[in-house]
């Protein structure tokens, strides 16, 4: 039993998410106490303007932290609208800055993740060799830490979507699939899996042998920690479904489950339902199989 192929990869397509916000950016954590904790917290809300203003003045009530005005100022103006080459510009800047004084603390380090961001997306005209080179350098001198971990999936993220002929398409999948097991922070895990899941997806989803890695990735992915409930039950319904089409009906019989207890409310629930009622003979004809007659 197998679905038609439009079918389950249009499903499959639910989870993909634009990759910023797939990713661990977090803005750096204050303490209580620290007077730049409303400047992050502004942004942490979006309020662009007023994080700015706010960064302006804890710079100027604590000029021995300037390094990390200037990050908070430059991770901003990456969000200001309407966005410009000015905006984009001054951010780039203002992350120089912070980098120029010192590249490997974690001022340093946050700075240049952000830096490889702007070559990669955020450019009228993106530079996606420039790109991979910070984020490759970032991950090389810091392998461990949370930044130099995204940067290598953003690495990842351009290799595979970079237009390139078959072979060599072929090739990159090989060479971001032998970073299995290299993330140690869950985020990045889960970022990473999903990444593969949705390139799988997108590039070449018809080989049974891709089929089977997108399904081993979004159960990695789940199992790293997905927290968005969208993107989690939008992930269940692509592992039953994928699972559904690759005929491993227990794993289908599971994850649909898993949607319908915990997503009530969802718009799919009673479409999610008949599918799952649909492989409950083909789980039963498996039951019956392995009974002594």
């Amino acid at each position: 039993m197998s679905s038609s192929p439009s079918r389950w990869i249009a499903v499959i397509a639910l989870i993909v998410l634009p990759l910023s916000l797939l990713g661990a950016e977090e803005i750096l954590e204050t303490s209580p106490q620290d007077p730049y904790e409303l400047a992050w917290d502004r942004l942490s809300k979006l309020l662009i303007i007023q994080s700015i203003d706010r960064f302006e003045e804890a710079k100027t009530a604590d000029p021995d932290r300037v390094r990390e005005a200037h990050l908070g100022i430059g991770i901003a103006h990456l969000n200001l609208q309407p966005k410009s080459r000015a905006t984009i510009e001054t951010a780039a800047e203002y992350l120089q800055r912070v980098k120029e004084v010192e590249a490997n603390d974690e001022f340093g380090i946050r700075a240049r993740y952000f830096l490889g961001r702007i070559e990669q997306i955020h450019r009228y005209t993106p530079d996606w060799d420039k790109a991979q080179d910070i984020f490759n350098r970032l991950h090389e001198d810091h392998p461990d830490h949370p930044m130099g971990e995204l940067a290598r999936v953003r690495w990842a993220t351009i290799r595979l979507y970079e237009p390139t002929d078959r072979e060599t398409k072929a090739g990159r999948f090989a060479e971001t699939e032998a970073f299995r097991g290299s993330f140690v922070n869950s985020r990045t895990r889960r970022d990473y899996h999903l990444l593969m899941a949705n390139a799988y997806t997108h590039f070449d989803h018809e080989s049974p042998e891709s089929q089977q890695l997108i399904l081993e990735h979004l159960m990695a992915a789940v199992d790293a920690g997905i927290h968005n409930r969208q993107t989690l039950a939008s992930t269940y319904v692509g592992i039953a479904e994928m699972a559904r089409h690759v005929e491993n009906y227990p794993v289908a019989d599971e994850f649909y489950g898993l949607f319908l207890d915990n997503f009530t409310r969802d718009n799919r629930v009673d479409w999610v339902a008949d599918r799952r009622m649909e492989i409950q003979t083909y789980l039963e004809d498996s039951d019956d199989s392995g009974t002594d007659s």
